[in-house]
């Protein structure tokens, strides 16, 4: 007896019933998707999801309709076979795009919006929430624990690295790494050329700075991931 075949085949059993289960809680959900259990979400209603998409296990894909006296419009659409790995957390409380075909890692961070910090005289989680709009282009790759910050637009089949922290808009055709992120590919319609722009030579040379200076750093590489890509 292979008890793993048994195992795979009850986990298959099971995320289909549970597909199944939840598939009316959402705004529309396309055919042949899969949702591992269990998923946390607030107004499903406001979540859209195309064909054939995968939501990993223990996903936390927040709509927030409203945070103290502030009331909000969220809506999330999710592109046909696009994939989002476990413990993933998205949180919306504008219109948010996220394309075709995207492939988010294990314990990827996305959200449109932040907290206020302005005011000294007030606590950080008594000040109303920022929007700034997010959209992830298709064919979209974010590594693993990557951060998707407010304000962000990636464009179609990037790759971001993983542990990145993205803070400003990604060209479509890129590689960018890094916190914040950088990018250090580029696609020029015939093939991937290294980045030799002053962005990326400052970013180089701030690290090969720290590695002088800290010698408990000396076995990061120069640029962060960089060699993986």
């Amino acid at each position: 007896m292979n008890f793993l075949k048994i195992q795979k085949r009850l986990g298959e059993i099971r995320t289909h019933s549970y597909t199944r289960l939840i598939r009316g809680s959402f705004g529309s959900m396309g055919k042949n998707c899969a949702v591992l259990m269990s998923i946390r979400c607030s107004n499903p209603k406001d979540i859209y999801i195309g064909d054939r998409v995968f939501i990993g296990a223990d996903a936390w894909i927040d709509c927030i309709k409203e945070y103290g006296t502030q009331k909000f419009t969220p809506k999330l659409e999710i592109g046909e076979g696009t994939q989002i790995g476990h413990h993933s957390h998205i949180m919306v409380i504008g219109h948010m795009k996220i394309g075709r075909d995207v492939m988010m890692a294990n314990k990827v961070y996305v959200t449109d919006n932040l907290h206020g910090y302005e005011d000294v005289t007030r606590s950080m989680i008594d000040q109303p929430l920022v929007h700034r709009p997010v959209e992830i282009g298709d064919r979209v790759w974010l590594g693993e624990n990557v951060s998707v910050l407010p304000g962000v637009t990636i464009g179609k089949h990037s790759v971001i690295g993983s542990n990145s922290v993205v803070t400003r808009d990604i060209p479509a055709y890129c590689v960018a790494v890094g916190a914040p992120a950088v990018v250090i590919k580029r696609y020029d319609g015939v093939k991937w050329n290294r980045e030799t722009e002053p962005e990326a030579q400052t970013v180089v040379r701030a690290v090969a700075r720290l590695r002088e200076n800290l010698p408990v750093i000396r076995d990061i590489p120069a640029a962060a991931g960089a060699g993986s890509y």
